[in-house]
């Protein structure tokens, strides 16, 4: 057992170590991938309500109360309202981080009246 172990550790000596390349983003790639501006959505593309949800689900994990909704049923457009403008720019903040990794972006507009904002989502004209 010994000697097999000292064999492979030799091998790999030898080899050299595996280069591992990670498949997430780092978060200065998404913010940066957030934050980008001037956008044009891609025609034809097709938000899914699974992706929406998904952004409200991570936004969720803050522990910050928000109501989302999906006016007229389109996932391409939430609405996102809070008790204050902080715990609102937490939500879209989770919201856009969780786009950018869904290689999405989200134009927002604040809503009259309140702590809300709407996000219209989209994917980027390649």
């Amino acid at each position: 057992m010994a000697d097999n172990y000292l064999e492979k550790k030799y091998e790999e000596l030898r080899q050299g170590r595996p280069v591992i390349r990670r498949q997430n983003p780092s978060l200065d790639s998404l913010l940066s991938s957030a934050a980008a501006e001037n956008l044009s959505p891609e025609p034809g593309y097709r938000v899914d309500k699974a992706q929406s949800e998904a952004a409200l689900a991570s936004a969720r994990r803050l522990g910050v109360e928000f109501d989302a909704t999906m006016p007229d049923g389109d996932p391409a457009v939430l609405r996102i309202t809070c008790a204050g403008a902080f715990e609102l720019g937490e939500v879209v903040t989770a919201v856009r981080l969780k786009l950018a990794e869904l290689r999405l972006h989200a134009r927002i507009r604040p809503l009259d009246g309140g702590a809300g904002a709407e996000l219209r989502i989209f994917r980027e004209k390649r």
